[in-house]
């Protein structure tokens, strides 16, 4: 066959010439047994014509790549081929690497990247049925049963639900330039965290905004082991006030289960019988995870999950037998309802992610357009900073601006008043934005990503006309494909801190959430989104009888209450009411419409089965309807 053959391969089969026979063995039974089209360079290339060349083509035209590897795998070009496929693994998501032990490999033969992988151990002979069922599920991207050879039916309908497909998440952009730089600069964080997921359930990533917590979970989907499908993603930080029906939801289009957001079909809110659900279709999955994001943006100042049930679903998740993996990162660790910790002192701990080694630092410099500066000069820059990435970030934006030496210098002097890596990264902030620095702080208000007609609102008569294109060159604001725009959650952080009109823009970001337009037929709370985010921006600008106007006007209360999403009903009521909800005086300016949001806050706890909490509010809104 031609080298430029444009065939399509199941499986790329890259070994050492000393391994020839035994891979030619495997090579056979995977096309005889299984009918996957196989890439052996004894059968595929053509004497006389270049080797190099037709190897090339193979690997770039097949979907996964099997390496072989025994006591003599890290020689020649045997080796140029792993990481040519290994290269190619960073760019396609898709395309899987599966190690594959034989008869004579020991475990140090594997090397440190090839380790992060699941391998495949035929170290018991080519005849081991489980290492060849293991593998033919590799290839196919699927996950294996349990206990199972691959050669008989499944006998229940547990055994088939366990191979069911999974919907996959939408996951946030990891642009290849930066995938390349996390995958080798953090290899050392990725080789912990992979092994340490070998024999723990819940890995927390924690660390302080900006340092990377979510690239290097993004990183870990890339390095995940041949046989997990890609993750379940949930970012608290874009889906602002999620409560635990939310989450369900997001978890049963995922996992292709309906019966986990049953709740929804029956009108009722989320509650502990659906976390029983999800933890019973985990029990009969092997090898998902879980991802769960900024999951600090959840949490009240008491570290207090906001929603009971989302606390349950996380104790649960803890507590609970099952074959998941579940990634959190978190500035900060939750306290849970009961008293304990999300995760056990004793068995697990949290990961606390620093900043890059000094090394990786200056590489990152470097390769972000600060190659003509000197080495020291780049040394002094990236420890000024502890190797934090969004600071580094920064750092290059001031010194293509001001240069090198005025950058030093101002580093210097932060360095000298003992200023902590964030205060300096706020200070690197106010300095970069300039003149833009007033549509961040405007933009600051948004919580979730906007397309340009949202961002457009926030100008002002000062603003330039190529405000956004400057802020973007800057990477002080980033977009997607979709053309949506929002703020790095640290960058945003900054931005709202220094607002000094936060009434009078929360009121324009009201008046562009109003002005779109609604579905017709709304049939779930996502169709009101819209309102939920005027409403949100009226309270901030303290125009609360607006905010309940919201509500009321477009019956979102009565619609709410039908679909089951008193929790989210809740929320929105407890914005209206003081800090204090039955002393303070009230935000409204009609008592009558405060004990419509008692009453009804009472009904959405009753909902909930909050019976003593339900009685509390009843009373206190009949106390004020006798004051007619």
């Amino acid at each position: 066959m031609s080298i430029e053959s444009e065939e399509i391969y199941d499986v790329f089969l890259s070994h050492s010439h000393s391994d020839a026979e035994f891979v030619e063995e495997l090579a056979k039974q995977l096309e005889d047994r299984k009918k996957l089209n196989v890439w052996l360079d004894k059968w595929i290339l053509v004497p006389g014509e270049p080797w190099q060349q037709g190897m090339a083509c193979g690997l770039n035209h097949a979907k996964s790549c099997v390496v072989c590897i025994s006591e003599q795998a890290s020689m020649g070009w045997f080796k140029e081929e792993i990481e040519r496929a290994l290269n190619r693994q960073t760019a396609d998501t898709s395309f899987r690497v599966i190690p594959v032990l034989l008869p004579s490999a020991k475990d140090f033969n594997v090397g440190d990247f090839l380790g992060l992988r699941t391998w495949v151990d035929f170290r018991k002979g080519i005849d081991d049925a489980e290492a060849f069922h293991r593998l033919v599920s590799g290839i196919k991207g699927v996950a294996p049963l349990r206990g199972s050879q691959g050669e008989a039916t499944p006998e229940s309908p547990y055994d088939q639900i366990r191979t069911c497909k999974t919907t996959p998440s939408t996951l946030p952009g990891y642009p290849t330039r930066l995938r390349e730089f996390v995958t080798e600069n953090r290899a050392d964080e990725l080789t912990q965290h992979i092994t340490y997921l070998q024999n723990h359930h819940i890995l927390f990533i924690s660390g302080m905004g900006g340092i990377g917590k979510t690239t290097l979970a993004l990183a870990l989907v890339e390095t995940r082991p041949a046989n997990v499908p890609l993750p379940f993603w949930f970012d608290f930080a874009k889906r602002p006030s999620a409560t635990l029906g939310d989450v369900l939801e997001q978890l049963a289009g995922y996992m292709n289960a309906p019966l986990i957001a049953q709740f929804k079909e029956e009108g009722r809110e989320a509650g502990q019988n659906d976390i029983n659900r999800l933890i019973d279709e985990l029990r009969k999955r092997d090898f998902l995870w879980v991802i769960f994001d900024n999951l600090e943006t959840d949490l009240n100042e008491n570290m207090n999950f906001h929603d009971p049930g989302i606390d349950s679903l996380f104790t649960s998740l803890r507590d609970s037998s099952h074959q998941a993996k579940i990634i959190i990162t978190s500035r900060t660790l939750p306290v849970l309802a009961d008293g304990g910790s999300l995760i056990d002192i004793l068995e697990d701990k949290k990961h606390k992610l620093g900043g890059l080694k000094a090394y990786f630092a200056v590489d990152y410099l470097v390769k972000n357009g600060l190659d003509k500066v000197e080495q020291s000069q780049l040394e002094e820059l990236a420890s000024s900073v502890d190797g934090h990435p969004l600071a580094l970030k920064l750092l290059i934006g001031l010194v293509k601006k001001f240069g090198v030496k005025v950058i030093i210098k101002d580093l210097t002097m932060f360095k000298r008043h003992k200023e902590s890596t964030i205060k300096i990264a706020r200070r690197l902030f106010d300095k970069l934005a300039g003149d833009e620095k007033e549509l961040l702080e405007r933009m600051s208000v948004f919580r979730q990503s906007e397309p340009i007609e949202a961002i457009e609102n926030m100008f002002t008569a000062t603003t330039s006309v190529d405000a956004i294109e400057k802020l973007m060159d800057k990477s002080l604001l980033e977009n997607d494909r979709d053309g949506n725009f929002w703020l790095h959650p640290l960058v945003r952080e900054f931005a709202y801190d220094d607002l000094e009109n936060k009434k009078e823009v929360h009121e324009i970001a009201m008046q562009y959430y109003i002005s779109i337009p609604l579905s017709e037929k709304p049939s779930s709370k996502e169709d009101f989104q819209p309102l939920l985010e005027a409403h949100y921006h009226a309270c901030r600008a303290e125009d609360y009888n607006k905010a309940l106007n919201i509500i009321m006007d477009n019956n979102i209360h009565e619609d709410l209450d039908r679909w089951g999403n008193s929790r989210t009903l809740i929320d929105l009521y407890l914005d209206l009411l003081p800090k204090d909800h039955f002393n303070d005086t009230s935000l409204l300016d009609n008592p009558q419409s405060q004990g419509v949001v008692l009453g009804n806050l009472g009904l959405a706890y009753s909902n909930l089965g909050q019976v003593e909490k339900a009685i509390e509010y009843y009373q206190k809104a009949l106390v004020i309807g006798k004051r007619r």
